[in-house]
């Protein structure tokens, strides 16, 4: 009997590493010593890689070694609708708390009010212009001093109405009917036309210059969390 040799083709899986994956492998074979090296090294040979020294670690995993811990470490940040809310449920006096809640979402990062009191009864119908605008006024008064403002002028107004300071009173007219002026610090002009001398428009402009411009942003969307370095079992 003849043997008879045939070719077939057969496909096999074969599992081949990208360059990423392992290089991905080498690092994640690296002891804490070994990457702190790798680490150095790789900002040495590529003048485009800049390390970030305050966003290491390292202290807080030799002051604790419990890996729980570390996966844990949460820095606590509230949002700027959280405080608004406590405040909120803390205000003894009368108050539509659904709606104040809500403009509170409403705020935008720089803890602005960007929409109009017609836009807001759409979604509450059962209150009135004026009772939208009585409850905007009592969120104002709120801390960050300055939120719910509906614009710039709106919301230095609003901090400068809490100060008392000797240059407050000029520094709300200022602000007031002078803004334009003033940010093309046109000072000398202002202070003929306000019949003040000019150290008094320097005065009032430096108050103005120390508020907070955009009182939300000091508040954080999300909490922060802080990455551990990689760990090898």
């Amino acid at each position: 009997m003849k043997m008879k040799q045939e070719m077939r083709p057969t496909l096999k899986q074969k599992q081949v590493l990208t360059m990423k994956q392992q290089q991905d492998l080498k690092i994640l074979s690296f002891s804490s010593s070994e990457l702190q090296t790798y680490i150095e090294e790789q900002v040495e040979s590529n003048p485009l890689l800049e390390q970030d020294i305050q966003y290491e670690t390292g202290y807080i995993q030799k002051c604790e070694r419990n890996f729980e811990l570390m996966m844990n470490y949460v820095i606590q940040e509230q949002t700027l609708s959280e405080v608004l809310q406590e405040q909120i449920h803390q205000y003894n006096k009368p108050l539509f708390v659904d709606l104040a809640v809500f403009l509170a979402d409403l705020l935008d990062d720089n803890g602005y009010l960007p929409y109009s009191n017609k836009a807001i009864q759409r979604y509450f119908p059962q209150y009135s212009y004026d009772d939208i605008e009585e409850t905007i006024n009592i969120l104002q008064s709120f801390e960050p001093s300055g939120v719910g403002a509906r614009n710039l002028q709106e919301c230095l107004l609003i901090q400068l109405a809490n100060l008392a300071h000797p240059y407050a009173k000029l520094a709300i007219l200022l602000v007031n009917e002078y803004l334009s002026e003033l940010a093309q610090h046109k000072l000398t002009i202002l202070a003929k036309k306000l019949d003040v001398a000019i150290t008094d428009i320097q005065e009032a402009l430096k108050l103005i210059q120390s508020l907070h411009p955009k009182p939300g942003s000091m508040y954080a969307a999300t909490a922060v969390y802080l990455n551990p370095d990689v760990y090898v079992a």
